[in-house]
């Protein structure tokens, strides 16, 4: 009975071996044509996989309309190389004393130099290594304007001068000589093309009126102390005796005492050279006398030329026909 039960579980379990043995036989393949693509299940996973692992998607809500593209461009160039960039972009204006062709007045001649020298009749011109002189009648017509030469100046405050010349050039100033006499016009009040020309420099000027303040200074400065008459000339007569009013002078900042016991005041003038100063004497609520005077001092002697009213002298002279008094001072201390 026993073996009877066993045979029949073998046979069982026997024909459900040989029933999926035949069912994997049978089964149509998943591949018919060798498809080795994976399965939707792992296609569905490694897709998990990557949207765990990406960054968001941007979407058209995320972006405003207005925004421009981001466009990625080199950075400018910086530093010297910038600035060397820009100063050849903008070309230096050729000045009087830049080296440049002269030509003669006939046209047939010319050559290559610098300016050496700007005078009244001419100029000089350094050639290698040698000095060319020309007068303005030798040079071409185009080199004479470029000079100011025979040339109309309209200033920057509306001023127009004339058919006139250039005959003397400071940092400052030029002189222009005009039909009716010479006129000095101020650098910062020629066109800026000709003041270019002439090599204006605003930082030099400044320093040079820097200068003349602290000059002036100095020499109103230096007036401080006591100064006593050693010599006089009025009316082409020379001697002391000349000027016996200013035997002595004190002088304090604008004030003169005048031998001890009048009190004059000073007010200096305007930058110049040499120096000038006003003196004013007070002899009542109404009365008040003016003299105009030039100066120059240097270490322990004073100078002044001086002359009754507001208009000063023009030089240290005192002749019989220019009513001027001149005096010399020794400091005492």
């Amino acid at each position: 009975m026993k073996k009877g039960c066993l045979l029949s579980i073998t046979a069982i379990v026997g024909l459900h071996v040989v029933g999926a043995v035949v069912f994997l036989i049978i089964k149509p393949s998943a591949d018919p044509v060798g498809d080795t693509s994976p399965t939707q299940e792992a296609i569905s996973s490694r897709e998990g996989s990557l949207a765990a692992s990406a960054p968001p998607a941007t979407t058209e809500s995320d972006v405003s309309p207005t925004d421009p593209p981001e466009v990625v461009q080199d950075s400018p160039p910086s530093g010297p190389a910038r600035d060397q960039n820009k100063e050849s972009t903008v070309p230096r204006t050729k000045t009087i004393y830049d080296e440049r062709k002269w030509t003669s007045a006939d046209g047939k001649k010319s050559f290559v130099g610098k300016l050496h020298r700007f005078e009244k009749g001419g100029v000089t011109i350094a050639k290698d290594w040698d000095l060319v002189t020309l007068s303005y009648a030798q040079m071409s017509p185009s080199d004479r304007e470029f000079l100011g030469q025979d040339i109309t100046i309209e200033t920057v405050d509306g001023t127009r001068h004339e058919n006139g010349s250039i005959t003397r050039i400071t940092p400052e100033s030029i002189s222009f000589m005009k039909d009716s006499g010479p006129v000095s016009i101020a650098m910062e009040n020629l066109p800026k093309k000709l003041r270019e020309r002439l090599g204006y420099d605003p930082a030099t000027v400044l320093e040079i009126r820097q200068q003349e303040r602290e000059k002036k200074l100095t020499a109103i400065e230096s007036l401080n102390g006591s100064w006593s008459l050693v010599d006089a000339m009025s009316g082409g007569i020379r001697g002391k005796d000349r000027a016996p009013s200013h035997r002595n002078w004190t002088i304090s900042g604008d004030l003169i005492i005048l031998n001890g016991d009048r009190n004059l005041w000073i007010v200096h003038g305007a930058e110049s050279n040499p120096q000038r100063m006003s003196i004013i004497n007070r002899r009542g609520r109404d009365e008040i006398s003016v003299c105009s005077c030039l100066y120059k001092s240097e270490g322990d002697e004073l100078i002044v030329c001086l002359k009754a009213g507001e208009v000063p002298p023009i030089a240290f002279t005192a002749s019989e026909n220019d009513f001027n008094f001149l005096l010399k001072f020794k400091k005492d201390w």
